[in-house]
């Protein structure tokens, strides 16, 4: 799910949701680059015939991290740094879904709703 890109029309619903999206994002990049330094396999090219393995090996990268992490394994955190490194996201150029825009003007109201009554 995109954040809201056309800035000229934003309101507070639109401001709250992307400043929410940029957080996740942070987040999900974070405990990604956790999982590749881990398992540096998971951040190297691979090869065109191998790429429908791609999402199984990521789901068992992260599986096999929690597992490690749950039973206090050191995560290596010389190699961590390299791999935390802010990543820009890239804009989305294609037709937008009609249910993913209604989905996120729904969290958009949502959000705004909420940070007014905090």
């Amino acid at each position: 799910m995109d954040q809201y890109c056309e800035q000229d029309s934003f309101g507070s619903a639109e401001r709250e949701f992307n400043a929410v999206h940029s957080r996740a994002m942070e987040l999900v990049s974070t405990a990604f680059g956790r999982v590749k330094a881990r398992w540096q396999l998971l951040a190297r090219s691979w090869k065109e015939d191998s790429l429908e393995f791609f999402p199984f090996v990521i789901v068992m990268g992260c599986v096999l991290h929690n597992f490690l992490t749950k039973w206090g394994e050191p995560l290596p955190e010389e190699s961590v740094g390299g791999f935390l490194k802010e990543e820009e996201l890239l804009v989305f150029e294609g037709e937008g879904d009609e249910t993913g825009q209604t989905i996120r003007d729904a969290l958009a109201q949502h959000l705004s709703l909420a940070s007014m009554r905090k």
